[in-house]
């Protein structure tokens, strides 16, 4: 069975052989753990949640923090639900099954699988296709579905403005069409960090031609920055931030 518990440890340990030697040799350095940016009286918002265990660390040592556990996957998104019961911190703590993106309403979440290590993934996304910047392997589309779609600035059309914002999205290559539906935040005086991940994204995507724009045109009012640093999983990513640290 896949899921047994030493093909689980297989795994595991493959991934971080080819991780650490993805360090090894590229000199490159770690990205802080979320929890890092957050305290009691922020927001966290964690696109591309998976199994929601992100936020459920946050508020366990947070318990006043505002979390948004959103992820597009029905079955990922009914266990991140079933996991929080095993916690007393759940106010203040909302699950959303949908996925970031410019704009409310539905759209088609694709299911592609490709080979990493001789490990067959699954790795779902709304982008017509996955384009993988860090290795050669194709990913092969399996299936798609409906799913409903939210924006950034609608989760925080209700929230309080006093708070500042940590947003994580690490959604396989729709980071610029949820950047695209966060313009509000981007603009305002609100205090925010946002950091997501730029590995699947489509350079010849119109949705990074104009998120891209938007940022070029945002450097100064904010500060934007692709650190040369990678997290364990190998993504690089670009930080935008307005005051979170004041």
């Amino acid at each position: 069975k896949t899921n047994a518990p030493h093909v689980q440890q297989e795994r595991y340990a493959a991934h971080l052989a080819y991780a650490q030697r993805y360090v090894r040799e590229n000199s490159v350095f770690p990205l802080p753990q979320k929890t890092f940016y957050l305290s009691n009286d922020h927001i966290f918002i964690d696109g591309g949640s998976f199994l929601g265990h992100t936020c459920l660390k946050a508020k366990i040592l947070y318990p006043e923090l505002i979390t948004y556990a959103i992820e597009a996957s029905k079955s990922n998104h009914e266990f991140s639900k079933h996991h929080a019961k095993q916690i007393s911190h759940t106010d203040n703590h909302f699950w959303l099954n949908a996925a970031l993106d410019s704009k409310s309403g539905e759209v088609e979440l694709n299911m592609f699988s490709k080979e990493l290590e001789n490990i067959n993934q699954q790795v779902n996304t709304i982008i017509p296709k996955l384009n993988d910047q860090t290795t050669s392997n194709q990913a092969n589309l399996q299936y798609s579905q409906k799913v409903n779609s939210i924006t950034i600035d609608q989760i925080l059309a209700d929230c309080p403005k006093s708070k500042p914002v940590f947003i994580s999205l690490e959604i396989n290559g729709a980071e610029p069409q949820a950047l695209l539906g966060a313009i509000k935040l981007l603009e305002s005086d609100r205090r925010f960090f946002i950091r997501a991940g730029w590995r699947y994204f489509d350079e010849n995507s119109e949705f990074t031609s104009e998120c891209l724009s938007m940022i070029s045109e945002l450097n100064g009012k904010v500060k934007v920055d692709f650190p040369p640093r990678w997290d364990l999983m190998l993504h690089p990513y670009i930080t935008i931030q307005n005051k979170f640290f004041c």
